[in-house]
């Protein structure tokens, strides 16, 4: 492993399988992402808003499940009672997708492979991390704790207490302001497109972290992350 100063990590040791050019070479701070990036969820995020409109009798969309990708859970169900001409008020749609994710989040969602031991790893280096998330808190921080790493974090943000989702920076913004490091050496680290974009616009050098549900976009993350990394898991080798 390569060697770096204190409270700082160099991006080789993480085992990239593609840094592309104008990647930091270290970095003081990180923002992760947490769906699909720290834990393994976004099959149960998937399926959801299709088992929502089935047990209602019906036909979802497929093109439903990347226009969710871009929006808070607010707006998402503002989108589908709107678009299904659905008769309950959108709050309720609300609250039955997040009393679906419910069970899931507090006893079922587990890390991503590796994830414990990057986190350790970071911790022991003095790298400073928060996470930027698009879930709502009440399901994240249960979840964090059970999973034992929410003492990793120097904060949790959210785009629903932020008010706005990962198609603006909002969320990351918050994030640094809390961490205090400079922007050019805390990395995003997403596996979603969108929010790639969006903190690749706002300034911040990113890590994409492959993930299944995002393969049919990989080519385009890979062009558009600084570095691209496998698995966590590879930080063992």
């Amino acid at each position: 492993m390569t060697n770096a100063a204190p409270g700082t990590f160099p991006v080789s040791n993480l085992h990239p399988t593609r840094v592309n050019p104008g990647a930091p070479e270290v970095f003081a701070g990180v923002i992760f992402d947490l769906d699909g990036t720290l834990v393994d969820s976004m099959d149960y995020w998937d399926s959801l808003g299709p088992n929502y409109l089935s047990a209602r009798g019906i036909e979802p969309d497929p093109a439903d499940h990347e226009n969710f990708k871009t929006l808070t859970l607010e707006e998402a169900a503002v989108y589908v009672k709107e678009k299904y001409h659905l008769p309950e008020p959108a709050n309720e749609v609300h609250n039955a997708i997040m009393d679906g994710m419910r069970k899931p989040y507090l006893e079922l969602i587990p890390l991503k492979p590796g994830v414990a031991c990057m986190l350790n790893t970071l911790d022991a280096a003095g790298v400073r991390m928060c996470i930027a998330t698009a879930s709502e808190k009440e399901l994240v921080i249960p979840a964090l704790e059970r999973l034992g790493i929410a003492h990793h974090f120097q904060g949790v943000y959210t785009c629903p207490e932020v008010g706005v989702s990962k198609s603006k920076p909002d969320v990351f913004e918050w994030a640094l302001r809390e961490l205090g490091t400079p922007r050019e050496t805390t990395v995003v680290v997403e596996d979603s497109l969108h929010a790639i974009e969006t903190a690749k616009r706002a300034g911040f050098p990113v890590i994409a972290v492959h993930e299944h549900t995002a393969a049919h976009n990989v080519d385009a993350i890979e062009d558009v992350a600084d570095a691209v990394i496998a698995s966590f898991e590879d930080m063992a080798q």
